[in-house]
């Protein structure tokens, strides 16, 4: 048993040796998004609510060692954000409305990771992202009103990111970042400033 256990951690460590040689690597990722923008609903009273809300994503990314301690790495990946109003209004069963905000985003984050001990990195870099729909949902009525504001909003987003991760002995990465959204995606006033937080499990495919 003991053998077998030594045979396993060397094995790890080769796994980890060879995968600290490789330049570039080419991978997949998914992962799940929170979503609570910075807006301001100019039509509703102060006691209306903005909450957070939860998607997913997925996508490919390509990663070059600039060094022992520094990599470069660059993602296209689809995403689906979503957060709710809470209008602060009774409708007529009760319940107060409320509306599900659905967007759709195909981001293109560039980031710079530094290890900093055992695989533990920290990110910093930037993001744009291309807004594909937006959809809202009034979910308390019967049947729910959808409407969409693809047309009224900017399908141009820029942000800000900073991030935690851990590349593991066989290369899987655990990834946990913040996204503020610096660029105003409405078309109209008030302001709407996309703010995420991203939690991802990504594995290379491809390392050369």
């Amino acid at each position: 048993m003991k053998k077998k256990l030594i045979l396993v951690i060397i094995g790890l460590g080769l796994i980890n040796e060879s995968y600290s040689q490789d330049k570039f690597q080419l991978g997949v990722k998914v992962g799940a998004v929170t979503s609570n923008p910075d807006k301001n609903i100019p039509d509703l009273s102060p006691n209306s609510t903005i909450e957070y809300g939860w998607g997913w994503q997925a996508g490919l990314y390509g990663s070059y060692r600039m060094s022992n301690k520094i990599n470069s790495r660059i993602e296209i990946i689809y995403a689906i954000n979503e957060h709710d109003d809470v209008h602060n209004f009774v409708i007529s069963n009760g319940s107060r409305n409320r509306e599900v905000h659905t967007l759709d985003f195909v981001n293109i984050p560039l980031i710079f990771e530094l290890i900093v001990f055992k695989g533990i990195k920290l990110q910093a870099g930037s993001q744009v992202g291309f807004l594909m729909s937006y959809e809202s949902k009034e979910v308390n009525f019967s049947p729910p009103t959808i409407r969409n504001f693809t047309n009224a909003h900017s399908n141009l987003d820029i942000g800000l990111l900073v991030g935690l991760g851990w590349i593991s002995p066989i290369g899987i990465e655990l990834d946990l970042r913040y996204v503020h959204g610096v660029s105003d995606i409405r078309d109209y006033n008030p302001e709407f400033f996309n703010r995420t937080i991203q939690f991802s499990l990504a594995y290379p495919i491809l390392k050369f």
